[in-house]
């Protein structure tokens, strides 16, 4: 270890400390290890609830939509004209003024030919 202090005391308090901080290093993981194992198998064990929770909104999400294409399959099959565009027009009567107008508006210019 290089000299970084002026006092040799300091320095050799330093290198005593390096020496049993390596001599400990294993005891202190295992103390710091068997400290947080509760935290992680609560965490763990909370992971797992979310994931089951997770599993059963898909499950239900995937059962849905199952029935609902189901629903749409059987109405198409009774009725498949909505689907392919063939119904009649019914006419809007929020558009009949603009009919009215755009009518007139040619048999105008039929007129003026």
């Amino acid at each position: 270890m290089a000299e970084k202090f002026d006092d040799k005391r300091i320095n050799e308090a330093l290198e005593l400390l390096n020496e049993v901080a390596k001599d400990r290093l294993a005891e202190l993981q295992d103390v710091v290890s068997h400290k947080y194992s509760s935290l992680k198998s609560a965490l763990s064990g909370a992971a797992e609830r979310m994931h089951h929770q997770a599993r059963e909104a898909y499950d239900q999400g995937k059962e849905k939509v199952s029935d609902l294409a189901s629903k749409v399959d059987d109405s198409v099959h009774r009725n498949p004209w909505p689907y392919l565009g063939g119904t009649p027009r019914i006419p809007d009567p929020w558009l009949l003024p603009w009919k009215i107008a755009e009518i007139a508006a040619l048999g105008a210019t039929a007129e003026g030919l």
